[in-house]
């Protein structure tokens, strides 16, 4: 009888093992803060779980990298995650379940990639949905650059102001490329930047960082510009952020505001 009863044990301790999540699946992890971006040398993965056509999303999923649980997606939302540049196994498992998971294997450099996680009638399936490359600070001008060609009146003329960073060397770089991009539309007239120093020297508006859009018009108009440029530059490590504005001389309003990170 007491053989009996150890066996009954045995076996309902197996059946409890194998019925519950193991513990690192239980265990919750907090959201990527969308203020974290991928900095040099890393990449995105973005993870949705969304109800499909066939099946409700019900509770979540677990998403490990390299065999590490990164994330713990709640139905129909998605999570972010950050990797070093190479590759990387992807696998999206519903929790109790040793059936219900995907396999996937990567190569990222400097990429962001969107995986859909669509639960079926009796399994799931993740299939990349979108990919796309994480921009440096010269494709970040290039972009902005040519939606600023768009988005101006034509025939304005433009005074391209300041980029405020800690990088004395980035903002000049900003401003040329930017510069160099209006000129060559050959739709706008470029106020000369020897002309725009000229008018903070005499106005005693510091000559780099950070402008006032209060000033960046007074200077607009001194200047003869219609439209004034500003902008800026955050590094924050593994994060940065070209952020750039086009003010209206005589309303003071902004016209466009365009960002990028990289």
């Amino acid at each position: 009888m007491k053989k009996f009863l150890l066996l009954l044990c045995i076996i309902g301790c197996l059946f409890i093992s194998c019925a519950s999540e193991p513990s690192d699946q239980k265990k919750t992890l907090a959201s990527l803060p969308e203020t974290t971006i991928p900095g040099p040398n890393q990449s995105e993965i973005v993870i949705q779980y969304p109800t499909s056509l066939f099946k409700k999303a019900q509770g979540h999923v677990n998403v490990y990298v390299n065999g590490e649980m990164k994330a713990q997606i709640s139905a129909d939302t998605s999570e972010r995650i950050i990797v070093p540049n190479g590759h990387h196994v992807i696998k999206v498992s519903q929790p109790g379940s040793r059936k219900l998971k995907v396999v996937k294997r990567i190569n990222v450099k400097s990429q962001r990639m969107v995986f859909k996680a669509r639960p079926a009638l009796f399994t799931f399936g993740v299939s990349k949905e979108k990919e796309q490359a994480i921009v440096g600070i010269g494709s970040a001008v290039t972009a902005i650059g040519k939606n600023l060609v768009k988005k101006l009146p034509e025939g304005a003329s433009i005074g391209v102001l300041s980029i405020s960073t800690g990088k004395e060397a980035d903002a000049n770089y900003v401003i040329s490329e930017l510069e160099h991009r209006l000129v060559n539309a050959k739709k706008f007239k470029i106020v000369d930047r020897n002309k725009l120093d000229e008018v903070r020297r005499e106005q005693q508006f510091q000559l780099s960082g950070d402008v006032s859009d209060e000033s960046a018009v007074s200077i607009g108009h001194m200047s003869g510009a219609n439209i004034v440029i500003t902008g800026t530059l955050i590094d924050a490590g593994n994060s940065k952020t070209l952020s750039i504005k086009a003010l209206d001389v005589q309303t003071g309003e902004i016209i466009t505001s365009q960002r990028e990170h990289y």
